[in-house]
């Protein structure tokens, strides 16, 4: 099943969204579901999780997209942000903290007794290959360990997944986490991840998500596509393989809801969303393969777009 119908109306108002002239699809759906006036539109009919457990539901039309909500269950979500929290803010992992790691040490979560070493100026973290956002690449001689826990849980999750028929067959070897860390007023704008230094767009990215729910877009090849919006809850996750990973994507709408499951162990997580964004970044082998003529010509759609 997939939901593609965006209803372009203020739900508490019942009054159009007003769109700008010039406005892509994407762009449109944005501006859609920003908080307006302190309301926000509902997320009754949008793609969220259902009634029947775990599974796997394509989005939209695009080969290569998946929904998995429910992908982490309740004690996996508490184990996994706690270390979020607080252990890869450590030094060791790259990290845009402006704080010294003495000043980042703040409040202590009550179940486990760690100190929560996030602050309110750390945004993102990378662990495994260092990614360099300058110059959006991949550094091969940066390199900072994987996480156990991320790895077995990325691992685990995507070979059950292939292993029940849910997922096609694809070989992966995961070698970078970025997590990223969302206050209640973050927003992030359509963009893909295509650049050079991701040689292997056929293997799958996991996205996770812990902490408050999110409203997640995800359209096509071009922001003139209408994306698919996504109710995103604690412990859902999302994979993209092949093409989907060449397809703009978007983070408009960071919502108040937060499991009191994860509060009540970790009270510090209620005013935060984190998303672990879990990857192959270069090929099994030292070299680098060239991308295919295919994917070249995708990157220059998509750079085209970007421009327009």
């Amino acid at each position: 099943a997939t939901v593609s119908v965006l209803y372009w109306w203020q739900s508490n108002m019942d009054i159009p969204v007003a769109a700008k002239e010039g406005d892509t699809e994407f762009r449109k759906a944005e501006r859609y579901w920003k908080i307006r006036n302190g309301n926000c539109p509902s997320t009754d009919d949008i793609l969220q999780r259902g009634k029947d457990g775990m599974t796997v539901v394509k989005i939209g039309d695009i080969d290569g997209g998946y929904f998995i909500p429910g992908l982490l269950s309740q004690s996996e979500q508490i184990q996994l942000a706690t270390e979020c929290l607080c252990e890869y803010p450590d030094p060791i992992y790259l990290h845009d903290s402006n704080l010294p790691p003495e000043k980042r040490k703040s409040k202590t979560a009550s179940d486990p007794a760690h100190t929560i070493l996030h602050d309110k100026t750390l945004r993102w973290v990378t662990t495994g290959y260092h990614y360099n956002w300058s110059d959006k690449t991949y550094d091969r001689s940066k390199y900072s360990k994987m996480p156990n826990l991320i790895q077995d849980i990325a691992h685990r999750k995507t070979n059950m997944l292939i292993e029940k028929n849910l997922l096609p067959k694809v070989p992966v070897s995961y070698q970078t986490a970025i997590i990223n860390y969302y206050n209640t007023k973050s927003t992030l704008m359509g963009h893909t991840d295509t650049y050079e230094s991701e040689l292997v767009m056929n293997r799958p990215l996991l996205s996770i998500s812990l902490g408050r729910s999110a409203v997640f877009l995800l359209g096509g090849i071009t922001k003139d596509t209408p994306p698919t919006p996504i109710l995103l809850q604690s412990g859902d996750g999302v994979m993209l393989i092949g093409k989907a990973r060449y397809c703009f994507h978007g983070l408009p709408l960071i919502l108040p809801s937060c499991p009191d499951y994860l509060t009540s162990v970790i009270p510090h997580i209620k005013d935060h969303r984190i998303n672990l964004s879990i990857r192959q970044v270069f090929l099994d082998s030292e070299s680098d393969d060239e991308k295919s003529d295919t994917d070249k010509q995708l990157i220059k759609r998509i750079r085209k777009s970007d421009e327009d």
